[in-house]
């Protein structure tokens, strides 16, 4: 309703008011309020009310109803639906659901997961990580030395502190 079809001031139903002109459907980046299209927030392309965006605009990510330029931390990007989210506990930093480089204490990180302990070969550091033994097929170890040997390896001592874990005894040795 108004002086002509660019200058209206209001519309009949359905038809909805933006710029002056009555649309059937509000266009991109606007949302219908009782029949007057109003702006989403910034960088949302599809939105239901002022708080609560669908779609973000490129080079954008959502999260709970919001556009962002990057995920916060405990999150990640996932590009197929251009969203954040949230890593899986224990994991407190992530790239993808798969990825963990970070764990909630007292998990410890091995390989991209969070467990809670490190297996065979393995000891945690300082920083909740498992690092490879320094002798190859040490059943357990510290940061300093291997304690023992795997099952069907043999240790090799050198001046008291275990040096190799062997397929084999060495000559003379049983």
């Amino acid at each position: 309703i108004g002086a002509s079809s660019s200058s209206c001031t209001s519309c009949i139903t359905p038809y909805n008011l933006y710029n002056n002109s009555c649309l059937v459907l509000c266009p991109n980046s606007t949302y219908d309020s009782n029949y007057v299209c109003l702006s989403c927030t910034t960088n949302c392309v599809l939105c239901t009310d002022l708080s609560t965006c669908t779609l973000c605009g490129s080079g954008f990510y959502l999260i709970n109803g919001t556009c962002r330029s990057s995920c916060p931390s405990g999150y990640y990007i996932d590009s197929s639906s251009s969203r954040c989210l949230q890593c899986v506990s224990p994991c407190l930093v992530c790239s993808s659901r798969t990825a963990c480089s970070s764990c909630q204490s007292p998990s410890i990180l091995s390989n991209g997961m969070c467990i809670s302990n490190c297996t065979n070969g393995y000891y945690s550091t300082s920083l909740n990580i498992c690092v490879n033994c320094t002798v190859n097929n040490c059943g357990f170890c510290s940061e300093a030395s291997c304690s023992y040997c795997i099952s069907g390896f043999y240790s090799n001592y050198l001046n008291g502190i275990l040096k190799y874990c062997q397929s084999n005894c060495i000559a003379g040795t049983y």
